[in-house]
């Protein structure tokens, strides 16, 4: 049982969550290099606060290539 902290109360949860991000700097994807690690970013920034606030455990893994 993961037990965190919001506000005032404590959120329990049994649940977690896997996350896998696949990333593509090919040469096909090299002019949206910019975009794809502001985009990543906002996605994990999402994921850390959706843990805050529901508790649920998450887990990333991150796979690149090109």
């Amino acid at each position: 049982m993961v037990t965190k902290r919001k506000s005032n109360r404590t959120v329990k949860s049994d649940q977690i969550q896997y996350v896998a991000f696949v990333l593509d700097y090919s040469g096909s994807m090299m002019g949206l290099s910019k975009t794809l690690d502001r985009t990543f970013l906002e996605e994990i920034e999402q994921l850390r606060k959706n843990e805050r606030e529901t508790g649920i455990e998450t887990f990333v893994s991150v796979y690149v290539f090109g």
